[in-house]
């Protein structure tokens, strides 16, 4: 009993077979009757019966309900024609351009350069008369290179320009002075230091200066006289005393000695190249007073010269210049008028001009009742 599946599989056999036979009558017909080879369909557009172009005879694969594997293999490896890129022209076709040849190039750029043909731009569609119009329209007329339009600014003069820049300076002067005094603090005004009274200077000098000074005494000055120095006597470091050829010695006579020993015959030594540094004979001074000079001999110098302490010489160098000697101190020099104590500028001892102590420190107008200068050298002596 033939089931409906295998009557359809039988129908399917039948057509199979139909088909093959008029397929083979139609190829022995065509072998009798015409060329071997098929011809292709004619390029688009051509119209003029030029030679078709030959292809491959196509080969028909006829399947069944299920392919093997070698004619599904076969049929996938059959090669298929390679086709034309999108726009292609062909060269039959009339619409079909030849490239351009240098030569021709060539000949159409030197045509327009010596011709320029002007581009008018239209924006949208333009009818025929308002193409006409837009080509008929005059053209501007290019204004010259020195017009100057109406609302232009008048050039500046010589003044002018002078005034302006006169001020731009003044004003970038301001500004800078005002720059600088805005970035720069107003500095704290420096307070002026309050001197200490006269008799708390004399303390702190009698205290401080303690190992410099020899003798701190109440004396009176008697005439001074001047002793030269002999050229041909060595002297230490080649120089003779303040690098001069003489000195001026002043014996002086302690009436009231607050610190130290003087001795009898006691003489101060000054330079003359100082107008006032000597003291006025005849006259009372309260001196802080050094040992300047002193002979290698003496205590003093026993041990050789310590920084501060006097200047030893040989007996011959102290001799030539008269003697041991000292020098009192400018800070400190009172000179006496009854029992009024009177401070000496230091000016007026080494500068001058020449003129009388007691003048000079009045003029200063430093003074102090002599008890109180006493109690004051005392009072730095002790602390």
């Amino acid at each position: 009993m033939i089931t409906a599946k295998r009557r359809t599989a039988l129908k399917y056999t039948l057509l199979t077979a139909t088909a093959g036979l008029i397929v083979g009558c139609w190829l022995v017909l065509g072998g009798a009757c015409g060329p071997a080879a098929s011809l292709s369909p004619a390029a688009p557009g051509d119209d003029s019966g030029a030679t078709p172009i030959p292809t491959a005879t196509p080969t028909i694969w006829w399947l069944g309900d299920t392919p093997s594997p070698a004619e599904l293999a076969t049929l996938e490896a059959i090669p298929t024609a390679t086709p034309y890129p999108p726009g292609y022209i062909y060269p039959t076709d009339p619409l079909y351009i030849p490239p351009l040849t240098n030569a021709q190039i060539g000949a159409t750029l030197a045509a327009n350069i010596a011709t320029p043909t002007p581009t008018i731009w239209i924006i949208g569609d333009a009818s025929p008369s308002e193409l006409a119009t837009a080509m008929a329209a005059p053209s501007a007329t290019a204004l010259p290179d020195d017009f100057v339009w109406p609302t232009a600014v008048a050039p500046l003069t010589v003044a002018d320009v002078g005034a302006t820049l006169a001020a731009n300076i003044a004003t970038a002067q301001a500004q800078q002075a005002s720059e600088a005094a805005a970035e720069t603090p107003t500095p704290e005004p420096t307070p002026t230091p309050t001197p200490l009274p006269l008799t708390e200077q004399v303390t702190q000098f009698a205290r401080d200066m303690q190992g410099r000074y020899s003798v701190v005494a109440r004396i009176k000055a008697e005439a001074s006289r001047t002793v030269s120095i002999p050229d041909n006597l060595a002297w230490p470091h080649n120089t003779t005393p303040w690098g001069e050829d003489s000195v001026t010695r002043t014996p002086v006579t302690a009436v009231t000695t607050y610190y130290g020993i003087m001795p009898a015959g006691y003489e101060l030594v000054t330079p003359p190249s100082a107008p006032n540094a000597a003291p006025d004979a005849g006259q009372e001074y309260v001196l802080f007073i050094r040992n300047f000079f002193a002979s290698e001999s003496s205590a003093e110098c026993s041990g050789g010269r310590v920084p501060g302490g006097p200047i030893c010489y040989n007996k011959a160098q102290i001799d030539a210049m008269g003697g041991p000697g000292g020098f009192q101190f400018g800070a400190q020099l009172w000179i006496l008028d009854g029992e009024q104590a009177w401070r000496i500028p230091r000016e007026h001892l080494i500068i001058g001009p020449a003129g009388s102590d007691l003048s000079a420190a009045k003029a200063g107008g430093d003074t102090l009742p002599l008890s109180d200068l006493e109690a004051a050298i005392r009072r730095g002596i002790t602390e």
